[in-house]
C-alpha cells in the first residue's frame, strides 16, 4: 500500500502528464509542427505539481488577510476615537497666539516646531499604514508570492508555483484553440467564442509578468520597460483575437503560435522579448482596474485642489490661473508628463 505522500506525488505526476498530452494534441490539431520546449514543459509540470497546494495556500492567505485587516481596522477605529476625544478637549489656537509665538521665540523656533509636528504626524501615518498593510504582505508570503521569494529567499531547489501560472494559462489558450479548430458548424462558433475568455486571463497574467516572474525589482527602470513591453504584447494578442470572428482558422493558428512563443520565453525568463513582432506601432493595452483607480485619484485630487485654492481667497485676477496650473500639476502627477503631452498632440 502506497503512502499518502507517494499517492499525492503520483497524482501530481499524472496531472503534469495530462497537461503535456493535451498540449501536444492541440498543437497537432492546429498543424503546428513544433516540439514542446523544455523550459515550457518544466514550468508547466511545476505548476500542475503544486496547483492543489497553491489553491489551499491561497485560501489560508485570504483568511489571514481578512482577520488581520479586521484587527487593524479595529485598532485604527480605537486610535481615531482616542484622537478625536483628545482633540475635543483642546482649544483651537488663534491667529494672535501664533503671532505671539512667532514674535517671542523667533521664526526659527516656529518652523522647527512645525517640522517636528509634521514629522510626528507622518511617522504616525506610516506606522498605521504598515499595520494596515502588513496583513497583505503576510498573505502574499503564505500564498507563495514570487516577490517575497525573491526578497526573502527559500530553500535551494524550490520556487513558488505562482511563477509559472502564466505558462499554464498560455497552454490552456492553445488547448482551447486546438479544440475549436477541429469543430464544425454551430459547435465551432461556440468553441471559438470561448477562446477570448481564456485568453483574457492569460493576458492579465502576462501584464503582471514583472511581478509574477520574480526577477524584476519592485522599484526601478526595468519594471517600467517590462510593463510597457507586456502591455504591447497584450494589445497585439487582442488584435489577433479580433480576427477570430473573421478568419477563425488562421486566427486560431496565429494565436496559438504566439502563445507558444510567449510561454516558452516567459519560462526562460525572457520577459522583455516575448514576441518577435514589431510592437513599436502597437498601442499598449490598458489595465481596467488600475486605470479606474487612477482616474478616481485624479478627480479627487483635482476637486480637492480647487476647494483648497478657493479657500485661500486669492485675487480673482490670478485665481483662475492658479486653479488651471494646479489641475495641470495633478494630471502630470497622476498620469505622467508623457501622457499629458500625448493628449495635447491628439
Amino acid at each position: 500500500m502506497r503512502s499518502p505522500r507517494a499517492f499525492l506525488r503520483a497524482r501530481s505526476q499524472a496531472r503534469g502528464d495530462k497537461a503535456i498530452e493535451d498540449l501536444k494534441a492541440a498543437l497537432g490539431q492546429l498543424g503546428i509542427d513544433e516540439a514542446i520546449p523544455e523550459p515550457l514543459e518544466r514550468g508547466l509540470r511545476h505548476y500542475t505539481r503544486y496547483e492543489v497546494r497553491l489553491a489551499a495556500a491561497s485560501i489560508v492567505a485570504l483568511w489571514v488577510a481578512g482577520l488581520w485587516s479586521a484587527a487593524a481596522f479595529g485598532l485604527l477605529v480605537r486610535a481615531g476615537t482616542a484622537v478625536a476625544a483628545t482633540a475635543t478637549n483642546l482649544s483651537t489656537p488663534s491667529l494672535a497666539s501664533v503671532e505671539k509665538l512667532w514674535n517671542e521665540r523667533g521664526p526659527e523656533s516656529f518652523w522647527i516646531a512645525s517640522l517636528m509636528l509634521a514629522g510626528a504626524m507622518a511617522l504616525a501615518a506610516l506606522v498605521l499604514f504598515l499595520i494596515a498593510s502588513s496583513g497583505f504582505f503576510i498573505s502574499s508570503m503564505l500564498s507563495g508570492s514570487p516577490t517575497a521569494y525573491r526578497i526573502l529567499g527559500t530553500r535551494k531547489g524550490w520556487y513558488p508555483a505562482l511563477i509559472y501560472r502564466p505558462v499554464y494559462h498560455a497552454t490552456q489558450v492553445i488547448v482551447k484553440c486546438g479544440r475549436a479548430i477541429r469543430e464544425h458548424g454551430e459547435e465551432k462558433v461556440i468553441k471559438v467564442g470561448e477562446v477570448p475568455t481564456v485568453s483574457a486571463q492569460a493576458r492579465d497574467d502576462i501584464q503582471k509578468a514583472h511581478r509574477l516572474r520574480g526577477t524584476i525589482a519592485p522599484f526601478g527602470r526595468r519594471k517600467k520597460v517590462i510593463r510597457d513591453h507586456t502591455a504591447r504584447v497584450a494589445a497585439r494578442l487582442q488584435e489577433i483575437e479580433d480576427d477570430l470572428f473573421r478568419t477563425p482558422d488562421d486566427a486560431l493558428r496565429m494565436l496559438a503560435t504566439s502563445w507558444l512563443s510567449i510561454a516558452e520565453r516567459y519560462a526562460e525568463g525572457r520577459i522583455g522579448a516575448l514576441l518577435d513582432d514589431d510592437l513599436s506601432t502597437v498601442e499598449p493595452a490598458r489595465t481596467r482596474i488600475r486605470d479606474r483607480l487612477r482616474d478616481a485619484l485624479a478627480v479627487a485630487l483635482t476637486v480637492g485642489t480647487v476647494f483648497f485654492t478657493a479657500s485661500l481667497e486669492l485675487p480673482q485676477a490670478i485665481e483662475g490661473y492658479v486653479i488651471a496650473g494646479s489641475a495641470v500639476a495633478v494630471l502630470i502627477l497622476v498620469y505622467g508628463s508623457k501622457a499629458v503631452l500625448d493628449r495635447r498632440v491628439r
